[in-house]
């Protein structure tokens, strides 16, 4: 186990744990969220966009123990993403030139306010400051939901002018993780490194997993220090936290709080659309009109079709189409009309 670099600010030092292997970092989260404590991943959950934990669970840690689902997750997942962290810490590092520590310690680091805990992969000394470095290993097929190269933000207003079809460029969990690293660090940025990778036959031999990794890409994500953003986090944060936490409101559903619910508009600067652009959305609309009268007046002519079969005592009906051919039509015991012979 070694000690933290000289390069980590002491305001950050002087809140940071080392702890002596997994086992006891984990031992530690465990009691810290049983006692009301909230990690940079807890957080998530507890504002409603984790899509492994719920609202519910956070709370029910606290004050229903007893009603939480024991279920271990799966071993292998857990194996796989701690083996890769060392190769995603030599991607970063080679693609950005940055000096790190950390990725084989367990690290956490409190926030002053007390409630809040990050647990970072890595800290990370670039030209331009000391931050944390998040690894994600993700699969190539979601390369579409992660930002093409290097994305640097400051705000969530950042997020949206940069969104896509409607999202944000990241999951929005990842983004809360990130700022509760911000929060409690006090660094200058946090860069959240997507590495996609998967396994194969032959690829990048990793100490501790028993298949080759090939990996197809990355991106990075650079969040960088906004007083004001992390300000309206914290509070959201922490209004969450009083009630579901500290007055034991039981969560009912999983709607996240402002300014993480789904009332946020993040497409920016629509415009006015053009002359041809009107007529598509007008045929569209026409389309989608005559296609919803159209499944109506068939569910009509289907289910008259059947009682006529049905009321004329046979199991089922034949003609010739005007096409050729032969058209069928059957009732089952079930009540059910299957029509064959379609084009």
């Amino acid at each position: 186990m070694q000690s933290a670099p000289s390069w980590i600010p002491a305001a950050c030092a002087d809140r940071l744990t080392i702890h002596p292997d997994r086992a006891a970092w984990l031992d530690d989260r465990n009691a810290r969220i049983a006692a009301g404590g909230i990690g940079s991943t807890t957080a998530g959950a507890l504002l409603g966009l984790s899509p492994w934990r719920s609202r519910w669970s956070v709370w029910a840690a606290v004050h229903a123990p007893q009603l939480l689902d024991d279920t271990q997750p799966d071993p292998r997942l857990l194996a796989r993403g701690l083996a890769l962290e060392p190769l995603a810490d030599r991607l970063y590092r080679e693609s950005t030139g940055a000096e790190t520590w950390g990725v084989s310690e367990y690290v956490t680091v409190r926030h002053p306010g007390g409630i809040l805990t990050s647990s970072p992969d890595a800290f990370a000394r670039s030209p331009d400051g000391v931050g944390i470095a998040e690894y994600k290993i993700v699969q190539p097929w979601k390369k579409d939901s992660y930002p093409a190269g290097v994305l640097e933000v400051s705000t969530l207003g950042d997020l949206d002018n940069a969104s896509t079809l409607g999202r944000w460029p990241v999951d929005r969990q990842y983004v809360v993780q990130c700022m509760v690293h911000l929060l409690c660090t006090g660094l200058d940025f946090v860069d959240l490194f997507a590495v996609f990778a998967h396994d194969v036959m032959m690829g990048h031999t990793v100490d501790g997993w028993d298949a080759p990794i090939a990996v197809e890409g990355v991106s990075r994500l650079r969040i960088r220090r906004d007083d004001d953003t992390l300000a309206a986090v914290l509070r959201t944060i922490e209004t969450a936290h009083e009630e579901t936490i500290g007055r034991g409101v039981e969560p009912l559903d999983g709607r996240p709080p402002p300014p993480w619910d789904d009332t946020r508009d993040p497409l920016k600067g629509k415009r006015d659309a053009t002359a041809e652009e009107v007529e598509v959305l007008a045929l569209i609309a026409t389309l989608t009109r005559t296609a919803d009268e159209a499944k109506g007046s068939l569910g009509e002519l289907r289910a008259r079709l059947r009682d006529l079969i049905a009321d004329s005592g046979a199991k089922g009906i034949t003609a010739e189409s005007s096409t050729g051919g032969k058209i069928s039509a059957s009732v089952a015991k079930t009540g059910r009309l299957t029509v064959r012979g379609l084009k």
